[in-house]
């Protein structure tokens, strides 16, 4: 396969990841695209949301990737297979490029990951308690907090 324009290996990538999901953390199959890009975003959001707000969405995605939270390519030399197959590369890279693609490949799978988030499960205050100064709370206290907020009522918490 020749290098493909970037909106058609986008959704090659994205067909790539999707068919990596075959079921939630419970063992329930995952069937649609639609409840396997939830369990992506639900399951990003609870174990690594608060870096959110350390480092920002894409810099999280990108950390929880690397630590293989999901089923992808891992070894750089199958990470280069999978860039040529996508269409993201053209066949028989040099070594520059070869090392370009690996060192590069987590953050590139998360901008690709998050370029299908769903709008609704964007965080859009950086005060929620997945994101912002809240975000650095733990969850338990942070639950606590949100309690007291909301019996306050001085502070909007989505």
């Amino acid at each position: 396969m020749t290098k493909l324009h970037h909106t058609a290996y986008k959704k090659n990538y994205k067909n790539y990841i999707l068919s990596t999901i075959k079921e939630d953390g419970e063992g329930k199959p995952l069937t649609t695209e639609s409840e396997k890009i939830d369990y992506i975003f639900d399951r990003f959001n609870s174990e690594y949301g608060f870096m959110i707000g350390r480092v920002g969405k894409y810099k999280a995605m990108s950390e929880w990737l690397s630590g293989l939270a999901l089923d992808i390519e891992y070894y750089n030399d199958a990470i280069v297979d999978l860039a040529i197959k996508m269409g993201s590369i053209n066949p028989n890279p040099n070594d520059k490029l070869k090392n370009t693609v690996a060192a590069n490949y987590w953050d590139f799978m998360a901008n690709i990951i998050i370029g299908f988030e769903p709008k609704n499960k964007q965080l859009k205050d950086r005060n929620t308690l997945t994101g912002g100064v809240l975000g650095l709370i733990p969850n338990w206290w942070g639950q606590k907090l949100k309690e007291r907020i909301k019996q306050n009522d001085n502070i909007k918490i989505k």
